[in-house]
């Protein structure tokens, strides 16, 4: 991972602790070695951290969903294009790939997107 990518996965883990401890516990299993280290990237993490914001859904965490979607948008927003792009492209499909899978509504994180991502996700 770049310097970059690092701190967009600090930042969630500090603004998100619970997914911190999902991301320590994913890594653990992920990586064996030096060799499988060298492909965690970015869109490793916006798969992990959609499949986070789909169990928020699922357990009405409505405070941490305002966080966690206010941290993409700000990615999209505020960010290089390749986090931009990530935020965009692995954030947001993924959730929108997901939510499909569990029969959850186009319009059920309305409330929770930000004006970048709402234009990604219609």
């Amino acid at each position: 991972m770049t310097s970059e990518e690092y701190q967009i996965v600090k930042r969630l883990t500090d603004e998100l602790p619970d997914f911190g401890d999902l991301w320590i516990k994913y890594l653990e299993t992920a990586i064996k070695d030096e060799e499988a280290e060298k492909y965690i990237t970015l869109y490793l993490v916006a798969t992990e951290f959609s499949k986070y914001i789909i169990n928020l859904f699922i357990g009405y965490e409505t405070d941490k969903l305002h966080k966690a979607f206010s941290e993409v948008e700000l990615m999209a927003s505020n960010s290089s294009e390749y986090v931009s792009e990530v935020a965009l492209v692995g954030f947001i499909e993924s959730i929108l790939a997901l939510r499909s899978h569990k029969g959850i509504p186009l319009n059920a994180f309305d409330a929770w997107l930000g004006k970048s991502s709402k234009k990604f996700w219609y």
